[in-house]
């Protein structure tokens, strides 16, 4: 997979869909306690780099400590994507489609 093609992703049982203009350069470990606890695995991107292609009236979304809105299946329970309050748009790589074949950094976020 070339870093400009587009990736796309979804939950478990199909009802969001989302895709990425391209594969990402590095990914987050985030070590929150909302994070530790959904497993996910952050990429980060512009909003215009994102974009739902199967939206669904299923999908939740949670605003934690940080504000952050984090979306997530109301039937699956995946966590999909997260709206950052700097607008910045984090999505769950090991939701990619082809997340497996990804060959990217995985850093560890500190938090205080």
């Amino acid at each position: 997979m070339s870093r400009t093609e587009p990736v796309r992703g979804g939950c478990h049982c199909g009802a969001t869909r989302f895709a990425v203009t391209h594969q990402p350069e590095d990914s987050f470990v985030c070590r929150c306690s909302l994070c530790r606890k959904q497993g996910t695995l952050w990429v980060c991107y512009a909003p215009e780099a994102f974009r739902l292609q199967k939206p669904s009236d299923d999908v939740g979304v949670y605003r934690a400590e940080d504000k952050a809105a984090h979306h997530f299946c109301r039937g699956c329970g995946c966590v999909t994507w997260s709206l950052m309050p700097d607008a910045q748009v984090w999505v769950n790589a090991r939701l990619f489609d082809e997340a497996e074949s990804l060959t990217i950094p995985i850093h560890d976020m500190a938090h205080a």
